[in-house]
C-alpha cells in the first residue's frame, strides 16, 4: 500500500509537471518584473552601473545553466539557449522539466542582480525577474536573438532621443527621423558606448564566458557566434554510431 506522500506526489504533483521537447533547442527569456518603477530613480537615459549589474546576474546564471550556448542581455531582460545533443549522452538540464527551468532561471537573476546592485552602493534593492521557456527549431535560433537585439537598437535610439526631446516633439517619429533630430543638435547616437548601443552576447568558448557587446544587430553576426558555438548534432551521432561495434541482425524466426 502506497504511503500520503506517495499517493500525493504521484497522484497530483508529478503527473501535472510539463518537460521541453528533447534534442531541439530550448529558449530561457528572464524578463525584470515592474522594473519601470524600479529605475525611476536611475540614471537616464542609460544607467551603467544597472547595465552591468544585469550582465553580472546573466553571465552567473548562464555559467549553472547545463548546456547553454549563448545568451544576450538588453535593458532589463536576458535570453539564454541551452542544448542537449551535443551527443548522445547529453542531459537536458534538469531533464527539461519546465517549471524547474523558469524557477531556478528567475531566482537567481533575482539574487545576483540585487546582490550586485548592493555591491555597487545601491542600497538594498528590492528587484524580481520572471521566466518564460519554450522550444524553437535549431534554424530560428539566430532569428530569435536578433529579434531581441533588433528590439533594443530601437528602444536604445528611442531612450536617446527622449533624453533630449519632448514625448509630443517624438510624436510619430520613426527611427531615422530620431537619428535626424539628435544630428540636428549636435548629438550622436552612434557615439555611444557598445554596450548601450547593441547590448551584450555573452557564448562560451570551451571552458571561457565571453562577454561581447560588439556584435550588430544583423542576421551575419549573429549567426556566426551561434555557428560558432552551436553543436554539431550530425557529425557527432554519426561518429559514435560507426564506432560502435557491428552486429550481424538476428534473422532467426
Amino acid at each position: 500500500m502506497r504511503s500520503l506522500a506517495q499517493r500525493i506526489k504521484e497522484n497530483y504533483e508529478v503527473r501535472d509537471r510539463h518537460y521541453f521537447a528533447r534534442r531541439t533547442p530550448v529558449i530561457v527569456r528572464v524578463d525584470g518584473r515592474a522594473f519601470h518603477t524600479l529605475t525611476a530613480k536611475y540614471k537616464k537615459p542609460f544607467d551603467l552601473y544597472f547595465v552591468e549589474a544585469m550582465v553580472q546576474a546573466a553571465k552567473s546564471l548562464f555559467q549553472d545553466m547545463q548546456g547553454c550556448k549563448m545568451a544576450y542581455i538588453q535593458s532589463d531582460e536576458a535570453s539564454f539557449v541551452l542544448t542537449d545533443y551535443d551527443n548522445l549522452a547529453t542531459e537536458g538540464w534538469f531533464d527539461y522539466r519546465q517549471s524547474k527551468i523558469e524557477s531556478i532561471s528567475a531566482s537567481q537573476m533575482s539574487v545576483v542582480f540585487c546582490g550586485a546592485m548592493y555591491d555597487m552602493g545601491f542600497g538594498v534593492v528590492e528587484a524580481a525577474f520572471d521566466a518564460r521557456g519554450f522550444n524553437i527549431p535549431e534554424a530560428e535560433v539566430a532569428n530569435y536573438f536578433l529579434w531581441r537585439a533588433q528590439d533594443w537598437h530601437r528602444n536604445s535610439v528611442s531612450m536617446y532621443a527622449q533624453s533630449f526631446f519632448s514625448h509630443k516633439q517624438l510624436f510619430k517619429r520613426n527611427i531615422p527621423d530620431m537619428h535626424e533630430m539628435l544630428h540636428e543638435i549636435g548629438e550622436n547616437w552612434a557615439n555611444l558606448p557598445n554596450q548601450l548601443k547593441n547590448g551584450t552576447f555573452l557564448y562560451r568558448d570551451a571552458d571561457h564566458v565571453f562577454e561581447d557587446p560588439t556584435i550588430l544587430p544583423t542576421y551575419a553576426d549573429i549567426s556566426a557566434v551561434w555557428d560558432r558555438v552551436r553543436p554539431r548534432e550530425e557529425t557527432d551521432f554519426k561518429q559514435e554510431w560507426m564506432n560502435e561495434p557491428w552486429q550481424a541482425p538476428d534473422e532467426t524466426l
